[in-house]
């Protein structure tokens, strides 16, 4: 049975469905999907907590037993229940003997084997200070996955560290950067890996891996790799690989500086509203594409650009 049959998300309006990704509000049970909740940053009825107008689940419709049957009390809830209901229509207990589909014995509540709970979002103080900047800010600001960055921004600031992982930073370092609108940094990584992907073709090193003439002979492929330009074919490879790994264990310092730079150029210019950190924030998605495509044409152009000469 849906648990939130008949019940709607209150930021996009649209009904619940029991497959849905629904998240519920730790402070009044409030059901939302799950990105208009991320999206939103909080609880809708947020305002409205520890109010009398604060969020509750409607009342269940309760089923009166019909002229000349036995009413009695549901001996878990006390609610009024007849002879003939299998089911209290309160509190779903089961009301007769033998067993339950799924082979529970009746008496005990049934659970759906594999039915996962709802997701509750962590509570977070959006007033924490962390060096600064309120939760709340960072918060808005990262608009993407922001407890996870929250998460780590605090680890950060209260264990004194700059060490940590982030796979994607690790993985595609120009494209995170972007898609953060860290573009000064992205930049910077995208003409390096085009230049490592020119230097590599300008050695001849592409073309003689690629063509397949070494594989079928063992003395030139024992010349290639007593050559210089092996050399240097690994140590283009190694330096590729250092950037990723320094990426991947000082990306989130690199972004936590950027982030909190932008809060606090914000702050002193006087607009520290939520819309604006968001603007100001947030992911772009274009930019990594971008991004991508200018490093493979680099790649084409500088080894024909030096060519000419």
């Amino acid at each position: 049975m849906n648990k939130y049959e008949n019940l709607c998300c209150p930021v996009c309006h649209a009904k619940l469905f029991e497959d849905d990704d629904i998240v519920v509000c730790p402070v009044c049970g409030a059901p939302h999907h799950r990105a208009c909740y991320q999206l939103e940053g909080h609880c809708h009825f947020e305002q409205q907590h520890g109010t009398p107008q604060q969020w509750k689940p409607p009342e269940p419709e309760k089923t009166e037993p019909q002229q000349n049957e036995h009413v009695r009390p549901c001996p878990n809830c006390g609610a009024p229940i007849s002879d003939n209901m299998l089911i209290c229509p309160n509190c779903k207990m089961p009301l007769t003997g033998g067993e339950q589909p799924g082979g529970m014995p009746f008496g005990q509540p049934f659970t759906p084997p594999f039915q996962a709970a709802p997701y509750t979002m962590p509570q977070v103080d959006r007033n924490e200070e962390l060096d600064g900047v309120t939760a709340g800010e960072i918060m808005d600001f990262v608009v993407m996955n922001p407890f996870r960055y929250l998460r780590v921004f605090r680890k950060q600031v209260q264990q004194h560290t700059k060490v940590g992982w982030n796979w994607l930073a690790f993985l595609l370092p120009e494209c995170w950067l972007l898609a953060r609108k860290c573009y000064k940094s992205g930049t910077l990584v995208v003409l390096f890996k085009a230049l490592v992907a020119s230097l590599t073709y300008l050695l001849g090193l592409t073309s003689d891996l690629l063509s397949g003439s070494l594989y079928g002979d063992p003395s030139a492929m024992a010349g290639f790799v007593s050559s210089g330009n092996f050399i240097v074919l690994m140590v283009l490879g190694l330096l590729s690989l250092l950037v990723n790994v320094l990426f991947g264990m000082f990306g989130d310092t690199l972004y936590r500086r950027y982030v909190y730079k932008k809060i606090h150029a914000l702050k002193a210019a006087g607009t520290t509203g939520r819309q604006e950190l968001a603007a100001a924030g947030g992911v772009n998605m274009f930019a990594p594409v971008i991004g991508y495509m200018a490093e493979s044409i680099l790649a084409m152009i500088i080894p024909y650009i030096v060519s000419l000469f």
